[in-house]
Formats: structure tokens, C-alpha cells, sequence
């Protein structure tokens, strides 16, 4: 029989119904399959192996192995046979790429295989013999479960508050029925550290296989980790597993007991992982000095390997021993080579020095064990089930789904139970007497879930904690105000519903409050006249201003050194793509507000804070749309030559509002070529405004009071990102469902939604706010009354119109459009809660560019003076557009400005175009808007107006 090849285009799976007929029915409990083979085309059938009911299709997905049970399935006009796979409970809509198909035929009562075919991908494709006697059209349908059918399978599914017992299946939380939460949480790098950045992965849901106590499935979700590498010894990995959704046991009369036990705990209580190494650890336990039970150290945890007997001992981990049951003819060593990290050992070791001092006869056998332990030593295998994604293993899951069969056989049917709720009274409440048992025994310890109700009353006055904070830890000559210990006791109780502590508000408030600039407030009074720095005859180096720790915030690390914010540049774009740092919703040295953004948006803000792989999908886009060449600063040229002209603005200009609208207008249309803009200039400009101002300091207030005061321009800004959105379906809807169909924007609502967010993002805050401000900054040091600032800025200064270059260039280097480049070394509460701060519990660290572009080290001693210089310098020293944070083994992470060119010709185009005598201030001649302050935004708006004798 001629065998088939596969054909290079990949095949089809389609959503409706494929070919003639459907032998698959709806409304059952788990997805079915359906498969199409059509051969469409007129060839002869030599053999006559098709034009007839004798072929026949295995399917196997993630290990769920299923075969026809009629040879031919059903049979159709034009040779179209229709397959039906029953029950596949592995499949999900986004889980059927990989499935793989083998077609058979019975010849002459044995199976004749004709080919074997994957699916990969969504495109259309099909199947040749090598003979050419036949090509076939291939086609998948999954039809999917009933959700009702679903329930009725598992009626014993229940919801009661605090716990929840459900199906072993419902693990999967694409088996949940609508309306159902799934009850276990699966760990991600979005709710827990990277811990595979120091190559220990415990991301997804794991099973505690071959665990001879009622116990079955654990989760790492909200694991934080005390480092990210073995550099500095071993890594301790604190995981709250007394949380809800954390930890399941069976539904039998042990695992019941052991849940109401457990209770007693606290849901805060955290269970330490200690490594050694990327394959060994230890889990602490209390069991060590416990009579009679006596186990030999902490629980040992070993990572299976070919060689982990050798290197940890076979009592801990046997490389042999570790096949799965739902994988016939595969080995354990096989499963180690292709699974490397889904395996670890977990073994339970009694000491038997210890007991062989015991005198006490086992009631069970007490003459054979007298002297040995009265347990086996036993070993468990933590296997992953499911991912990180939420889809299941290729080859675990299907083991679990046959471990957990229920009375009727249906795989995935027995029931579990877990806590859904975090509440520790109501836990205690629900455990009954077992809870009430432990407590008399003393068991366990002291247990009293109220206990910060009973605390003095006069500890819950409002205030009172503020107060001892204050009186105790702040007012202390002559340090008033001053310690760390008094900021670090006022971040934890001057909370009155805002979003960041008061060491980092305190900080940040200086600068509008107080009238202090950047060198001031970084680098201290005393060099603040000289840009922070001083020069030490010594060693020949400016110095005073290279690092600022605890600023702004206890806990974030300041650099200003020029050498040092380079080389960190470069650092950072590796270790934000393997998970080794965090960034947020920051616009530099800001924490933004996140109730601003629509929902949709997960993580909630700009682009700057978006997962690595949602910004490699965003990030070509911005490439291709603000890199500007020679026909782009031709086309800006032109522009800013009408948008100055006086037929544009016959008779003022608004700086900066004119400007703003400007580069609105010219970045909306590389974005959308040819599109009518939908948003209103003016209104753009307003709204523009407020959000910068408002996504700041409302960071001082509740959000339910943010949302009450300021529902009217968060409605605004929201109108305009769906407007972005509607265009986004339009022109590049097609390209983000691809992206959607691999969840590359997860959990994201779609890539067009993280599409728009990154387009307002530019349009709102990125270029659109930082090039017409250097625009803005520039046109001040051109018509600003500068005498009350001495020597800072040059006097009647006249913009060379043919090489307007280097003046737009020191204006971005005098006042900085973009101040910091920020992340996090060690992520805050936010990261794993939505809920939570945006700053507590994290280590921050910030590239000060702003600063670091006026390092006397590399600009020279007047840095700190507005000096045009050439423009080879610029290109060598300027740091700005944070040029050096790229790499070449990560291209999509590139953190360097997607518009530098294009912001650069903007510029370029601005004031090459300018006319500076057609303008004047508005105030008669009389040179306005003198004031000028060192931090953002630098200057005030004013307005030109043309002089009479050009009116």
C-alpha cells in the first residue's frame, strides 16, 4: 500500500461543520472531535483502499489516545469520510494544535498505516501520496461541551463558602463550566517571582503522584523568592500554601479530616523551599522532633535527572521509577529528556538512629518493629498537570484525568476539595470538631483566628498607630523626619486609602511643593548651583551626584553617573525578557495610576509595563511607524512649513498647545494612513493635560474617590482609546487574531486591545508628550526674558534654520522630556494582585537620564549651563532616547525609543521652518514667560503673536 507524505502547507481546523454530515453530537459533558478526509480530486484508487468503509483514523492528543470505533466512520458522497472522537476530555478549542492523526487501512486483517498527519496552525492544507494516486483535504471540527451537560455530569459539584468540592477534571480551567471559578490557582510569572530566571520553574498546578495521603495538588501561585541567582548562597522560595485554591485533598473521610486540620493554620502561613542548587532543595517541616514520627532532617526535594541517584542519594530519587501510566512504551528517562522540569522527587525519610532508641512497641507489629520505624519510607513524584498557560501537560494530565476516575469510570470524575475562601475564622468554623479536637489536644499550638479583634481597644482608634510611629520613631533630635527607620514605620501606617507610601509621595511632592529641581532634590543643596556635581582635584572626576539611595521612596536606588545609566541600559532588556526584573504602569520616576486604563488592558497602563511577550507584539508596529527616513522629514518639512504658516496661524501661536496638536496630528496618520482622525484636536490637548496631571496625583487618593471626582476625563480618555480601537480592527484586526489564536497578548482581552493601549500610549505620553514639550522647551530659549537665570542660557540666541540639529538636541539634553528609565529588582505586591500596591514589597531601581545628561564626566564642566554643542557629541553622550537599551539576542525587548527618528526630524522640521522674527511674545514685544524651573515641565505655556507690521 503507498504510504502519504505531509504536504508542507500545515492543516486546517476549522470551526463550523466540515465536508458532508456530522456523526458528532452535541451537548455532552466534554469536547468531541470530528474529522474530515475528502478526496476531492479525480484520481484513480488503484487498490481500491478509499471507495470503500475499511478505513480507519487513531487520534492522539496530549497522550489521550483515541481510535474509530467503525472503520470508515461515516461515509459521504465523493469519497468523504467523516471520523468522530468522543469525549476527548484533553481537548479544548485552543488546544487542539498538535493533535496528531493516523490513517489506517485494514488489509488483508492487518493495519496497512497510510499516513500520519499533525495539525499545526490554522491554514488550509492537504495530504499526497508519494504515488500520486490520490490527494486528500483534511479538515478538524471540535465541537464543543455543554456546559449544562458538564454540570449534570458532576452534580456534586458545590460551592460552600470556604470550601469547594468539584470534579478532578475542573483542575483544567477550560473544563469549568460557565459561571464557575476555578478552584485552583494556576501559578504565572504574573502572579508569582521568577523563579525560572534562577532555573527553578514551578509555574502551572502540580500533583503529588503516588502520595500515599489523601493529598493531591499544590500550587506555587504568589511565590516570592529571597534572590534570583545562587551568587549569594541558597535561594529560599516562600510560597503561600495555606491560601485559597492553593492546596486539594480527596472528598474521603481522611482527606475531609485533613482539610478541617489544616485549618487551624493560618491562610498566611508560608511554606519554605530552600535550594541548594537548581535540583536540590528541602522543604521545612516540624516533623523532625515529633515522637514517633521522627523523619531524618527537612523533607528532601529532589529534581529528577539521569544521574540524581548518584549525585543525591537513591533513597531520595530514583531516575528509573517515574514513568507515566498514560504514556505506554515511554520510559522514565525518556520523560526526563523530554520534560526536564515537570518531574521532582519528594521523598519522606524516617531517622533511624532515633528510632532505634524507641521503646515503645508498635501496636500494629511489635515484635518485628521493635527498634525501626513504624512507617515506610515513602516517595512521591511532583508532577505538572498543567501549565503555565492553562493548558494541560502533553503527557501528565492524562495521567491524572485516569488516576482520578470516578465509580462510573469517567476520567477526571472523583471529587476534590480546596479552600475558596482566606477568611481563618470561617475556616475554623467550617472544620468543626476537628478544629475543636486540636485545640483541646493543644495540638495546634496557639490558635486564635480573632486575635486582632481582641487587641486593646484603644490600639484601634484611627490614627493610633500613626501616632506611635510618629512620637516614637520620628520626632528624635536631632534626626526629626530624617531616618529610615521613620520613613520605613510611616510607609507601613500613614495609609489613608492612597496608592503609594509617604516616604515616596513625601519625596516626589518636592519638587511641585517645596520649588526644588532635579539636582537639588537628587544630589543634595550644596552642588545644586553646579548641576549636583563637584570636581575632585584627586582623582581628576566630577563627583556628589552618582547614586541616591532610598530616593525617591525607602527602597529605590537613583543613578545618575552617565557610564554607570549606560551600562545598566544595556543590562536591563535581557533581564526584563527572562522574568529576572518587573516593570509597572511608570512614566520615569511616576507610578502612574492604573484606574485610568480599561480592563482590558492586563497589566493596566502604558506599554513600558507590559509583559515581554506583549510587547514583542506591539513593539515591531511602533518600528515601523516612527522610524523616519528622508521622504518622512521631507513630508515634515513641508508640514511644519503650512502648520506656522500665516494662513495657519495668522495671527498667534499657542507653545505648547499648537505644538501638541502638531505632533498629534503627524503621528496619528503614520499609525492610520489615510484615516479620518476621530478625535478632536482641542479636545486632545485638554484631555492630554489633565490625564498627566491626574495620573499622578491621584495616586494620593482611594480609587472609588478618583473615579467620583474625575469620572469625567477618565471617560474621555477611555472614549478615545475605544475610537483607537474601532481603527485598530480595521486596519490591523486580521494580523492581531493570528497573534490571539497563540495568546501572545494573554491576559490581555486581544492584541488589538494591547495594540490600541500601546498607540494612546504613544499618542497620550510617549512621543506625543515628550517631543512637543522639547519643541516647547526650545521655542522658551529662543523668546523667554532669560537675564534672571545669569549665564544658564544664551542670550538672543538665533536658530541655525539649516542645520537646526544640535539646538533641538540640547533642549532635550537641558530639559529632559523623559527624566527616568525605572524597574523593579524585586517586584511590588502589584505584580501578583491587582488589588494591591504599587509599590509595597518591591526593590526599585531608576536610570536617571534626566541627570545623567548633564554628568560633567562626559559633558564637560558647564553640563549644567544650555550650550549648543556639536552634534557628533549628541550622538556619542546623549542617553535620552535610551539608546543603549537594546540587545541583539533579544530584538523585540528593545527598550530604545521606537521614534527616534522620527522625534529628532520633528524637531528638525520645527524649527528649520521657523520663522524667528515673524514672531514675537504676546505681551507687546516685551520678552513673557521668563520663569524657568528645573524640573518638568521646565517652563510655562505662553503664546506668540505676530508683530503689527506683519499683520
Amino acid at each position: 500500500m503507498a504510504t502519504m507524505m505531509r504536504a508542507l502547507a500545515p492543516l486546517c481546523l476549522v470551526a463550523g461543520a466540515a465536508g458532508a454530515g456530522s456523526p458528532c453530537p452535541t451537548g455532552r459533558a466534554y469536547p468531541s472531535v470530528e474529522v474530515h478526509l475528502n478526496r476531492a480530486y479525480g484520481y484513480e484508487d488503484a487498490d481500491g483502499w478509499w471507495n470503500n468503509p475499511d478505513p480507519y483514523v487513531d487520534a492522539v492528543l496530549n497522550s489521550e489516545a483515541r481510535r474509530t470505533a467503525v472503520h470508515g466512520g461515516t461515509m459521504h458522497a465523493a469519497f468523504d469520510h467523516v471520523f468522530c472522537f468522543q469525549g476527548m476530555v484533553s481537548v479544548q478549542a485552543y488546544q487542539v494544535d498538535g493533535m496528531t492523526f493516523t490513517l489506517l487501512d485494514e488489509d488483508h486483517g492487518k493495519d496497512d498505516h497510510l499516513g500520519t498527519f499533525r495539525l499545526a496552525g490554522a491554514a488550509t492544507g492537504d495530504l499526497t501520496l508519494r504515488d500520486g494516486s490520490a490527494r486528500l483535504d483534511v479538515s478538524v471540527r471540535v465541537v464543543p461541551a455543554s456546559d449544562a451537560a458538564a454540570v449534570a455530569l458532576h452534580p456534586d459539584y458545590e460551592e460552600a463558602d470556604p470550601v469547594v468540592y468539584y470534579p478532578a477534571s475542573y483542575v483544567l480551567g477550560a473544563n469549568v463550566p460557565a459561571g464557575k471559578t476555578p478552584p485552583m490557582a494556576v501559578g504565572s510569572s504574573a502572579n508569582m517571582d521568577n523563579a525560572k530566571a534562577a532555573g527553578l520553574d514551578f509555574e502551572g498546578i502540580w500533583w503529588m503522584s503516588d502520595n500515599p495521603v489523601a493529598e493531591e495538588l499544590v500550587s506555587f501561585a504568589g511565590a516570592r523568592m529571597n534572590a534570583t541567582s545562587f551568587a549569594q548562597g541558597p535561594i529560599d522560595l516562600a510560597v503561600p500554601m495555606a491560601r485559597a485554591g492553593m492546596w486539594s485533598w480527596l472528598t474521603d473521610t481522611v482527606g475531609d479530616i485533613l482539610r478541617r486540620y489544616y485549618s487551624t493554620g493560618s491562610p498566611d502561613d508560608l511554606k519554605h523551599f530552600t535550594f541548594e542548587s537548581t535540583e536540590r532543595g528541602s522543604i521545612s517541616t516540624g516533623l523532625t522532633n515529633v515522637p514517633l514520627v521522627w523523619v531524618k532532617d527537612n523533607f528532601p526535594f529532589v529534581k529528577y535527572s539521569h544521574d540524581c541517584d548518584e549525585k543525591y542519594g537513591s533513597e531520595y530519587c530514583n531516575p528509573t521509577k517515574c514513568a507515566s501510566t498514560s504514556a505506554p512504551g515511554t520510559t522514565c528517562a525518556d520523560l526526563i529528556d523530554q520534560y526536564p522540569d515537570d518531574m521532582w522527587s519528594r521523598p519522606t525519610v524516617f531517622d533511624k538512629e532515633r528510632w532505634a532508641a524507641n521503646k515503645v512497641p508498635c501496636p500494629w507489629a511489635p515484635i518485628s518493629n521493635w527498634g525501626r520505624p513504624w512507617w515506610p519510607d515513602t516517595t512521591y513524584t511532583l508532577k505538572r498537570i498543567v501549565m503555565a498557560d492553562g493548558s494541560p501537560h502533553p503527557v501528565f494530565w492524562n495521567e491524572w484525568l485516569e488516576h482520578t476516575k470516578d465509580k462510573n469510570g469517567a476520567p477526571g470524575g472523583k471529587m476534590l476539595q480546596s479552600y475558596m475562601s482566606n477568611d481563618w475564622c470561617e475556616r475554623m468554623d467550617a472544620a468543626g470538631w476537628v478544629s475543636s479536637l486540636v485545640d483541646a489536644l493543644g495540638m495546634g499550638g496557639d490558635v486564635d483566628c480573632t486575635a486582632q479583634e481582641e487587641a486593646p481597644w484603644w490600639t484601634r482608634i484611627p490614627g493610633y498607630a500613626l501616632t506611635e510611629c510618629v512620637t516614637g520613631e520620628c520626632l528624635t533630635w536631632p534626626n526629626v523626619f530624617s531616618t529610615g527607620e521613620c520613613w520605613q514605620c510611616l510607609d507601613k501606617t500613614a495609609n489613608f486609602g492612597q496608592q503609594l507610601p509617604a516616604s515616596y509621595m513625601t519625596d516626589m511632592l518636592q519638587f511641585p511643593v517645596t520649588g526644588k529641581g532635579y539636582a537639588e532634590g537628587w544630589c543634595g543643596a550644596e552642588d545644586a548651583a553646579t548641576g549636583g556635581w563637584h570636581f575632585n582635584a584627586t582623582t581628576g572626576a566630577y563627583e556628589g551626584c552618582a547614586t541616591t539611595e532610598d530616593f525617591p521612596g525607602m527602597g529605590s536606588t537613583s543613578v545618575q553617573l552617565w557610564a554607570t545609566v549606560k551600562a545598566k541600559m544595556q543590562e536591563m532588556v535581557g533581564r526584563f525578557a527572562e522574568g529576572e526584573i518587573w516593570r509597572g504602569n511608570e512614566l520615569g520616576f511616576i507610578i502612574s495610576n492604573e484606574v485610568f486604563w480599561p480592563e482590558e488592558l492586563q497589566p493596566r497602563g502604558v506599554l513600558l509595563g507590559a509583559s515581554p511577550s506583549q510587547h514583542g507584539v506591539v513593539r515591531p508596529y511602533l518600528d515601523e511607524w516612527f522610524t523616519c527616513d528622508a521622504a518622512c522629514a521631507a513630508g515634515l518639512t513641508e508640514s511644519a512649513r503650512q502648520w506656522q504658516s500665516e494662513g495657519a496661524r495668522p495671527e498667534k501661536m499657542a507653545i505648547q498647545a499648537d505644538v501638541k496638536k502638531w505632533v498629534f496630528v503627524e503621528n496619528f496618520k503614520r499609525v492610520f494612513p489615510g484615516a479620518q482622525n476621530p478625535i478632536d484636536l482641542d479636545e486632545f490637548v485638554e484631555n492630554q493635560g489633565s490625564m498627566t496631571t491626574l495620573s499622578t496625583i491621584t495616586q494620593l487618593l482611594p480609587d472609588r474617590v478618583t473615579t467620583a471626582l474625575f469620572g469625567g476625563k477618565i471617560g474621555v480618555f477611555r472614549a478615545n482609546y475605544e475610537k483607537v480601537l474601532n481603527l485598530v480592527q480595521v486596519y490591523y484586526g486580521a494580523e492581531m487574531a493570528e497573534k490571539d489564536a497563540v495568546k501572545a497578548c494573554a491576559p490581555s482581552k486581544s492584541c488589538a486591545h494591547q495594540l490600541a493601549g500601546g498607540i494612546v500610549d504613544a499618542l497620550y505620553f510617549a512621543g506625543g508628550l515628550s517631543v512637543p514639550s522639547a519643541i516647547s522647551t526650545g521655542m522658551w530659549v529662543l523668546y523667554a526674558d532669560t537675564s534672571a537665570h545669569g549665564t544658564t542660557f544664551p542670550a538672543g540666541y538665533r536658530v541655525n534654520k539649516y542645520d537646526p540639529v544640535p539646538f533641538y538636541y540640547e533642549s532635550m539634553r537641558f530639559f529632559a522630556p523623559v527624566v527616568g528609565l525605572p524597574w523593579w529588582e524585586q517586584a511590588p505586591a502589584r505584580k501578583f494582585d491587582e488589588a494591591a500596591s504599587q509599590y509595597d514589597g518591591g526593590v526599585r531601581r531608576v536610570l536617571n537620564m534626566a541627570l545623567a545628561n548633564k554628568d560633567p564626566n562626559v559633558w564637560g564642566g558647564d553640563a549644567h549651563k544650555f550650550r549648543v554643542r556639536p552634534e557628533a557629541e549628541y550622538h556619542e553622550y546623549f542617553v535620552g532616547f535610551a539608546e543603549h537599551a537594546v540587545d541583539a539576542d533579544y530584538p523585540m525587548q528593545s527598550r530604545k525609543c521606537p521614534g527616534k527618528t522620527l522625534a529628532v526630524a520633528m524637531g528638525a522640521a520645527w524649527f528649520g521652518e521657523l520663522e524667528q522674527m515673524a514672531w514675537v511674545p504676546a505681551d507687546g514685544g516685551k520678552k513673557a514667560a521668563s520663569k524657568y524651573e528645573e524640573k518638568v515641565p521646565f517652563v510655562e505655556e505662553f503664546t506668540l503673536t505676530r508683530p503689527a507690521w506683519r499683520r
